[in-house]
């Protein structure tokens, strides 16, 4: 699923810039824009209200998110395009490595 930003966090973020500084937000981009960063795995929505799960930074690029299968930080685009629909639209949480070794 391609994710448009900004994201919405269910809670409060704390964002690890590259140059050391930390900007606490409930939103992806913070105050500081499209910059390389981490921050603690989260969920939220995205800018279409699609529902976005285990996102853990954005390197520059594009948007980081974590397996919780093989536990590997990877591009959103290694998660596959197809969301799934449960009451709204989602994304999928493991990557299609994993997805598919079922």
């Amino acid at each position: 699923m391609i994710m448009k930003t900004p994201i919405n966090f269910d809670s409060i973020i704390h964002i690890r810039y590259e140059d050391g500084s930390i900007e606490d937000s409930f939103s992806f981009p913070g105050i500081q824009g499209l910059k390389k960063c981490t921050f603690n795995k989260m969920n939220g929505y995205d800018s279409n209200n699609n529902r976005v799960t285990n996102l853990v930074g954005y390197d520059g690029r594009e948007l980081i998110k974590r397996c919780p299968c093989c536990m590997c930080d990877k591009h959103v685009t290694e998660f596959g395009y197809n969301g799934r629909i449960t009451n709204r639209k989602r994304d999928q949480s493991q990557c299609t490595k994993c997805r598919g070794s079922y």
